[in-house]
């Protein structure tokens, strides 16, 4: 429950994401509590959001993120956006100090782990901004239920499309690793590991303590063999010392009189040295000077260049400028002419009409005036003659209505005619720019066409280069390839050469060594010794070097001749008795004197019967010198094959002295000698093996020179092929270089090609531009025209029309008149002036309402007139002024051209002043540099000398630990070693070399190793210890884990009973160990029976009865242990509607202990979410987030 309350209190906040699969811009998913839904269409990146949320928790496997490649979860472009180079995801968790989480994170509020990958590179992890391991992520995540265990195992907290059939169709082994990780057993686990390797460790360390232990019991034994050989290393070492101290100290003093000559010559070369820098400096003051001259020169040509240019640029601008000022004037002149043109058109209508005008309002005042007095008769005589009045008044409306109808047609006729105009001139400035387009567009057309060439004849380079690049690289591989097996093989030679040579000298050591021994003697008496120093005439040596005896009968001879192989060998009986003489004359100690050409020995003894005799041992060497004398020493000796053969000799009465091969002697019945002689090699072996030594060393000097012959011809083989290979590599080089100048220069020309096609497309977009309102403006012209037709044709009509309404009026009047005449002559009078009265004043209405438009038009075109006069009178002001600053500029231009090759002769004369002043600063600098030749000569001797004394020195103290610089101090009454002293020397060296190595410091290497013998024992007692205390670790981390694993088990084994009948409405469930004996390795099996059904096997559920057995163990893992969040990505998608229903009320009880992420299509499940986020792709291949609050 601990854990439980912990986890409640880790809560997922924020997820950041940039550069992600499909998430270009930078985006942010804001978790609150409870349910947060994530919706959107097929394709539009919902799951990639589940990814990021994977990879920022350490998922290392591309397939489960959908991929070939780590690389590919960085956007890879779209349509309108290139690739990019990192992408990087942040994931934030709020922690309140009380979450199960390592020690340092426990009192951060916020925990954001964030991990980001660059293109060629590795993952980089960083929490809360400090670079960590992938391994400290999975730490902190561990048994949380989010984060992916070792191996690739998948959180339970995470479920994707298809894994939740998955889950049923699991294996019992792979469904355990569901509770492991509600158990929380991940790190007990990883602990347990870690136990394990340091087991397998300390058992390895206690191994190699074990095999030192025997090492230095075996040193133990080799160094009490050296010591006696330390003793005589360390009296010869001492003489070499004291010689080699005093020769070196002579030499040493004559190189340091030497280095005090070669230091003062080296001062006065430094002196030359500081002569010759400041002339150098000097010089090059100078040509500093000259050359900032030159370069203001060239400052100031380039100041001119770039003012000539500029004004240049103005003149071609102000030219341009005037052009366009022309053609301006132009059109304001067409616009002015027409607007004139309309003007005098309104006027002659203005004037007929206020000349009708006056005329109607003259007409007006005479019908008053007569209507004034035919008033009061007009009275009397309206009522009777109504109809006539009526029928008049109407004719009198009709020919107004006539009247405004031809109004109407002039207005109709003006604004045709301004628009024909108008569709004219813009048809002609179309057709203008269609001819200046037309000629760009071919212009265009043939740039590209000449560019396409340009574009194929570089794409053939650029794979030419690529071809000849690969070429170069296989060429590189395969010099690579010679060049490392020259190498390998050059490698074998060498380490041949080495162990060859290391076997000569250590033979040459063993032979050298053989040799000093032999010359020493000390194995022989001092007696002995005494006659073979005094070189007596006849004096043959020591018996032992007499014989050439095969190597099987050695040890037997040796034994059989006893103190013989003392014996001094003298080559007559005169010899003999000088030696004799002089043994009794120097007082030597005993010594035994053989002599050769003795008479012959009869044997006493006969060769017992039987086998188990191999013969008497002088037959058997049968010496091709000196038999007497051998025979004369063991003429009785018989030589057997073992001790059982010389006991059995001895039992059948042999009286003589018997021998083994391996050289055991017995004389008679009563002395027996036998047992293992010493490690030390006897004469008879000593030279023999010398001998065979000098054999072998001739044959491995032969196979050394055949070897380094062959060394020579692997090492020009090997300088070969290393030319080789650095004539490939600059041949890759030089190919990758031109290939890459290729690409750039063929990447270049297609962006040039794509851009001069779309200049092209726009030229063509302008054409059809202008072609479609050239058609237009033709369909308005004849729409014009044809208005215009129209109009003028009813303008007649309806003139024609009022001519004919004024004589219906007339002839109406004329009869109303008439009637009346008759009767009331007066009455009818004044309503005839009463009536046409009434028609003037109307007549006058409409004339100067017409009139008013008329002045209106006028008014406008004046103004219209008076903008274009103004504009024009500006266009002049503006010519003038450009021409005047043209002519200005183009004055200053030719200044300025003056000016500038008036610098450039100055610049020309400063360059060579330069050349000449570099060619002046060359020779200093020659004779600067031979100084310093002869100065670095000059150090270099003197480092010489130093050197060859420092050596000296440096031998001295390393080899003898002297130091000769105090030694000089004491050489008072010293004098120079002669030869003898230097051959003596030599000779000591040959025997410190022959001895080979010797440990001089036996004893106290014996102590150090004895008490390093006793560190080893007691490190392996406490390597036993470690190795108890891991074990004992292991088996309570085995039991800890059993106890959770058992716990946890049992947990959610029933909330599983209890959540699938409730799921299912009905039917049973259970969770079954497959061993319950081991519960470290023991699969979980799935037992279901849905309502109704009786199921054999979980495979033979629907898809959709999988999906809720799936679900249901989720959720009872989650009762037991909720994670900080739950992610169910279209988990809900093989559900039917009811089962939607019962999905949804378990999800709304997990969301009370966990924050739930759905990724869905369903619209039930989204009416559950507290909040929504929809994913879009308004750009293509580029996601969108767009939040929604719920609640």
């Amino acid at each position: 429950m601990r854990v439980l309350k912990a986890l409640q209190l880790m809560k997922l906040k924020r997820l950041d994401i940039h550069g992600f699969k499909s998430f270009y811009h930078r985006t942010t998913v804001v978790f609150d509590e409870g349910i947060t839904g994530i919706v959107g269409p097929n394709g539009c990146g919902k799951s990639n959001i589940v990814d990021a949320l994977k990879w920022v928790m350490g998922e290392q496997g591309a397939k489960s993120l959908r991929g070939a490649s780590m690389e590919d979860v960085i956007f890879n472009g779209s349509g309108q956006r290139g690739p990019m180079g990192i992408c990087e995801v942040s994931l934030t968790f709020q922690n309140d100090g009380k979450s199960e989480v390592p020690q340092r994170w426990i009192d951060v509020p916020e925990i954001a782990i964030r991990r980001r990958l660059e293109r060629s590179k590795g993952s980089d992890y960083s929490v809360n901004k400090q670079r960590c391991r992938l391994a400290d992520v999975q730490d902190l995540l561990s048994g949380t239920g989010v984060a992916s265990g070792p191996g690739g195992r998948r959180a339970y907290a995470i479920i994707e499309q298809g894994q939740i059939s998955k889950i049923v169709s699991a294996k019992a082994d792979e469904r355990r690793l569901l509770i492991e990780e509600a158990a929380g057993i991940s790190r007990y686990r990883q602990r347990r590991q870690l136990a394990e390797r340091k087991m397998v460790s300390t058992e390895q360390n206690l191994e190699r303590v074990d095999d030192i232990v025997s090492e230095v019991e075996r040193q133990m034994r080799s160094l009490r063999r050296q010591a006696k050989k330390a003793e005589r290393f360390r009296e010869y070492r001492d003489e070499a010392r004291q010689i080699a101290v005093l020769v070196a100290l002579f030499d040493y003093l004559e190189l340091k009189d030497g280095l005090e000559q070669q230091r003062t010559q080296v001062e006065s070369l430094l002196n030359a040295e500081k002569d010759s820098i400041v002339a150098v400096q000097t010089a090059e003051a100078t040509r500093l000077a000259v050359q900032t001259q030159e370069r203001d020169i060239a400052l100031k040509v380039n100041a001119t260049s770039a003012r000539l240019r500029r004004v240049e640029e103005t003149v071609l601008v102000a030219r341009e400028r005037i052009a366009g000022y022309a053609r301006e004037r132009d059109m304001l002149h067409a616009q002015l002419n027409q607007a004139q043109r309309d003007l005098a058109v309104g006027e002659g209508r203005r004037s007929e009409l206020e000349l009708e005008l006056d005329e109607t309002v003259a007409r007006c005042s005479q019908l008053e005036a007569e209507s004034g007095e035919l008033k009061s008769m007009v009275t009397q005589r309206v009522d009777a003659h109504k109809d006539s009045a009526r029928r008049v008044i109407e004719a009198r409306a009709d020919l107004e209505g006539h009247v405004r109808k031809e109004a109407q047609e002039v207005q109709v006729i003006t604004r045709a005619r301004a628009d024909l105009e108008m569709g004219v001139r813009m048809q002609r400035e179309l057709a203008i720019r269609r001819e200046r387009l037309a000629q760009q567009n071919q212009g265009q057309r043939d740039r590209l066409a000449s560019h396409m060439e340009t574009v194929s004849d570089c794409k053939t380079r650029l794979i030419d280069a690529q071809a000849a690049e690969a070429l170069a690289e296989t060429g590189l591989q395969t010099a690579t390839k010679d060049a490392q097996a020259s190498r390998g093989h050059l490698d074998q030679c060498v380490e041949k050469e080495r162990d060859l040579r290391d076997e000569i000298v250590t033979k040459t050591s063993r032979h050298d060594s053989l040799i000093e021994l032999e010359r020493r003697r000390d194995d022989l008496s001092d007696g002995c010794k005494s006659i073979l120093d005094a070189q007596l005439e006849g004096c043959l040596g020591p018996i032992s070097g007499l014989w050439d005896v095969p190597q099987e009968y050695e040890a037997a001879l040796q034994s059989a001749l006893s103190i013989n192989m003392d014996a001094v060998v003298m080559d007559s009986m005169a010899s003999k008795r000088a030696a004799i003489v002089y043994a009794s004359e120097a007082e030597t100690s005993k010594v035994l004197l053989a002599q050769m050409n003795t008479a012959s020995v009869n044997r006493t003894t006969q060769l017992p019967a039987g086998n188990t005799a191999i013969g008497y041992l002088v037959d058997l060497i049968n010496p091709s010198k000196g038999r007497d004398l051998l025979a004369h020493c063991i003429s009785d000796a018989l030589l057997v094959e073992s001790i059982d053969d010389a006991l059995e000799v001895l039992e059948k009465g042999f009286s003589g002295s018997v021998v083994t091969r391996a050289g055991d002697r017995f004389l008679a019945d009563a002395i027996a000698c036998v047992g293992r002689a010493g490690d030390d090699l006897g004469p008879l072996q000593r030279k023999r093996e010398i001998r065979q030594l000098a054999t072998e060393i001739d044959e491995l000097k032969a196979a050394h020179e055949a070897l380094k012959s062959a060394l020579d011809e692997a090492r020009q083989a090997v300088d070969a092929a290393r030319h080789t290979l650095d004539e490939a590599r600059t041949q890759a080089r030089t190919t990758a270089i031109v290939r890459a100048e290729q690409q750039k220069e063929f990447e270049q020309l297609e962006r040039q090609r794509v851009l001069l096609a779309q200049s092209t497309e726009r030229f063509d977009l302008e054409m059809a531009e202008i072609e479609r309102q050239l058609e237009t403006n033709q369909s308005l012209e004849q729409d014009a025209k044809g208005r215009l037709r129209d109009a003028e044709s009813n303008r007649g009509d309806h003139q024609r029309t009022i001519r004919d309404a004024e004589d219906i009026v007339s002839q109406r009047e004329q009869i109303r008149d008439q009637a009346l005449g008759d009767m009331h002559d007066a009455k009818a009078r004044a309503n005839t002036v009463g009536e046409r009265l009434i028609g003037m004043r109307t007549l006058v209405s409409r004339l100067e309402r017409q009139i008013n438009e008329i002045q209106v038009r006028r008014e406008r075109v004046v103004s219209v007139g008076d903008d274009v006069e103004r504009r024009l009178a500006e266009l002049q002001a503006l010519v003038e002024s450009d021409k005047t600053q043209c002519a200005l500029d183009e004055e200053s231009a030719a200044e300025f051209s003056g000016e500038l090759a008036s610098v450039k002769s100055e610049h020309e004369t400063l360059r060579e002043k330069v050349l000449q002043v570099d060619d002046s600063l060359e020779n200093t600098r020659a004779k600067r540099d031979e100084i310093r030749t002869r100065l670095g000569d000059g150090k270099l001797e003197l480092e010489s000398i130093k050197l060859r004394a420092d050596n000296i020195a440096l031998r001295m103290k390393e080899r003898y630990q002297v130091e000769l610089m105090e030694a000089a101090d004491n050489m008072e009454g010293l004098e120079r070693p002669g030869p003898e002293s230097v051959v003596r020397l030599e000779e000591l060296e040959i025997l410190l070399e022959k001895m080979g190595d010797v440990n001089v410091s036996a004893i106290d290497e014996f102590e150090a190793v004895a008490e390093r013998f006793e560190f080893l024992t007691t490190q392996r007692d406490d390597l036993l210890s470690a190795l108890a205390d891991l074990e004992s670790a292991i088996k309570e981390i085995d039991q800890t884990s059993k106890a959770l694993f058992i716990e946890t088990f049992e947990a959610v084994r029933g909330h599983f009973r209890e959540l699938f009948p409730r799921l299912f409405r009905g039917g049973e469930a259970d969770l079954e160990l497959t061993n319950p004996d081991d519960l470290l390795a023991t699969g979980i099996n799935m037992n279901v029976s849905p309502p109704g059904k009786k199921i054999q096997s979980v495979e033979l559920l629907s898809g959709g009865e999988k999906a809720m057995c799936a679900i249901a163990l989720i959720f009872a893992v989650f009762r037991h242990r909720p994670s900080p969040f739950c992610l169910l990505d279209e988990v809900d998608a093989p559900l039917d509607d009811a089962n939607i229903g019962r999905f949804n009320e378990v999800v709304r009880e997990i969301a009370q202990r966990s924050q739930v992420i759905l990724v869905t299509h369903n619209k039930r499940t989204m009416e559950i979410a507290d909040s929504l986020y929809g994913v879009t792709m308004e750009e293509s291949g580029v996601s969108k987030l767009v939040g929604v609050r719920m609640s």
